[in-house]
């Protein structure tokens, strides 16, 4: 690179690579973030290329970095070989019924009949198309599936029907933002149903300690703990072994899991206690902590029709640099 690279700038001919290029294993930190997209095209004008497009402003002499992208550490561990350590796009699936048994939480009296959370489960998935399976646990949250078809599951079926019906009317009254939404009537009913969701602080309460509980015990059923898996994994690290190297990533994948639990049962039950101390605004906390960190906060900065730009201009060979620069 001669000169700086403009946001959406930097391309590479295939296969010689003039910029020193270094991959991100682990999720980027403050001021850490990759500094390029990479893209590869298969035929063009100049041939098969590897195309690396800057994601923030770059110098001359700057390093160039990607990132192997948001994945799970199975992921991860099946296709690079590897596991990063701290890692906020790992997921724990698991079904409803499975984390319900796990969080040792008996089904609502009269509730969901004498079938007990089986008959839950079911009837979530048939009669009101819940996801019910393929749900995922994270970090700091988990997904809105899992955490709608738990509140839909305490509340037993009179009560899930209602709040379904509450959030259809949410969905159905949702407003993109480059829209007018200048209807007073309209406006007061879907602030009046966003405040009983809201204001529902001991629903949200009991959810953040129902998937606490089944986290713990989703932990325990693992023959080792993570302390000892830490232990083995720092003992393989440290002196040659004859193991392979298959069974290191293993026991990394194996101790992702349990620090993924552990951190969403810790995350689940500050949330819990939070509420207690101060019930407002319980459910909007929980759609806070279901945020995940951008990979690319600067791109994520600029407006889209900047973006926009960028993406229709043209990359010159001769030049090194887009058209019009």
């Amino acid at each position: 690179m001669s000169s700086p690279a403009n946001v959406g700038g930097l391309c590479v001919r295939y296969p010689t690579l003039v910029c020193r290029s270094r991959t991100h294993p682990d999720p980027p930190t403050a001021g850490g973030s990759p500094a390029a997209l990479f893209a590869y095209a298969s035929a063009g004008a100049a041939g098969a290329s590897i195309r690396l497009y800057a994601a923030r402003p770059l110098l001359c002499g700057n390093e160039v970095t990607i990132t192997y992208g948001d994945h799970s550490s199975g992921h991860f561990a099946q296709y690079y070989g590897f596991v990063p350590k701290t890692n906020p796009h790992d997921t724990f699936t698991v079904s409803l019924l499975q984390l319900l048994r796990a969080s040792g939480v008996p089904p609502p009296k009269g509730g969901w009949g004498s079938d007990g959370w089986d008959a839950a489960c079911e009837l979530l998935e048939r009669k009101f198309r819940l996801q019910t399976n393929g749900l995922q646990l994270r970090a700091n949250a988990p997904d809105e599936s899992l955490v709608l078809a738990v509140r839909a599951a305490l509340a037993g079926e009179k009560g899930a029907a209602a709040t379904l019906v509450r959030l259809e009317v949410l969905d159905a009254m949702d407003v993109d933002d480059d829209d007018d939404y200048n209807d007073s009537h309209a406006e007061g009913t879907y602030g009046m149903l966003e405040g009983e969701l809201d204001d529902d602080a001991h629903m949200v309460a009991r959810i953040a300690q129902v998937i606490a509980s089944a986290c713990a015990n989703f932990e325990d059923q693992w023959p080792t703990t993570l302390e000892e898996d830490e232990l083995e994994l720092s003992s393989l690290c440290a002196r040659p072994t004859s193991m392979p190297r298959v069974w290191k990533v293993l026991v990394e994948v194996r101790a992702s899991r349990k620090r993924l639990l552990r951190r969403l049962q810790e995350s689940m039950l500050q949330l819990a206690s939070h509420i207690v101390e101060d019930p407002r605004y319980a459910w909007a906390r929980v759609t806070q902590l279901q945020q995940l960190p951008s990979a690319y906060p600067f791109l994520d900065s600029l407006p889209i029709r900047e973006l926009e730009g960028w993406a229709g201009r043209t990359w010159n060979w001769d030049t090194s640099c887009f058209d019009g620069s």
